[in-house]
């Protein structure tokens, strides 16, 4: 009978938010895009939205996702 042994695999080389403190920030940043995106797409007028091949629903869809969606 063969025996298996299974030892756990260790990653000294990933990420955590120990060793990398700029990941937080990354994500903060993609955070204000969002919101930053989103503003400017309920801003935009009706005929640049259909230029964009969005109906007024998408838009509104998109514009009321919370900034970390």
């Amino acid at each position: 009978m063969t025996q298996l042994t299974m030892t756990p695999i260790v990653c000294p080389d990933c990420p955590t938010p120990a060793r990398h403190p700029i990941t937080l920030m990354a994500w903060v940043k993609v955070f204000a895009r969002r919101h930053k995106t989103r503003r400017e797409l309920a801003s935009l007028p009706d005929y640049l939205i259909k230029d964009l091949g969005l109906t007024p629903h998408e838009v509104r869809q998109e514009i009321v996702k919370p900034f970390w969606r």
